[in-house]
């Protein structure tokens, strides 16, 4: 049995852990599609298997789960808004930030998919963007100027907004 999450092989009474950086590399290969000149790479155990103490192993903790890009663009405004005590509405000074900021395309829904960075995630079966916690710390940590924050509330919602 292969535990991707945890790096971990088990069968024959045995435990063996892999390297969390060869996670990554590791690809599966359907029965009877093996080649050993035009197949996958695939994983080979070389050398022998030793034990190593418990204490060099490290602990790490995987969030299974949990969807980081939860927020609409409603609570967003909500909790930039009651940091701030300013106006911060959905299609005033959100759509501003977003447009100046780019955490998501201009184009909805955007040209490739699946489409996700550290702001926000488009969600296809919502065919709607979702935002993170990181994209609210942002606006917050922006727009707690109150120069920057007029500005902002100049610009035009029409267009892309230039960024001079």
């Amino acid at each position: 049995m292969l535990d991707t999450l945890k790096g971990k092989i088990e069968g024959l009474g045995q435990t063996v852990l892999i390297d969390e950086k060869l996670l990554p590399q590791l690809k599966f290969i359907k029965r009877g599609e093996f080649s050993e000149k035009r197949g996958s790479p695939t994983l080979k155990l070389i050398g022998e298997l030793r034990t190593v103490p418990i204490t060099a192993l490290k602990v790490k903790e995987v969030v299974v789960g949990e969807d980081i890009y939860r927020y609409r663009a409603s609570d967003v405004c909500a909790a930039v808004k009651k940091v701030l005590s300013r106006k911060f509405r959905v299609g005033s000074e959100h759509l501003k930030a977003w447009k100046l900021h780019e955490p998501r395309p201009l184009r909805n829904p955007p040209n490739k998919l699946p489409f996700r960075n550290k702001f926000c995630e488009y969600k296809e079966a919502e065919r709607d963007y979702r935002y993170s916690r990181k994209w609210i710390d942002f606006l917050i940590q922006k727009y707690k100027s109150e120069n920057e924050y007029k500005k902002l509330r100049k610009l035009s919602t029409k267009n892309k907004v230039n960024q001079t």
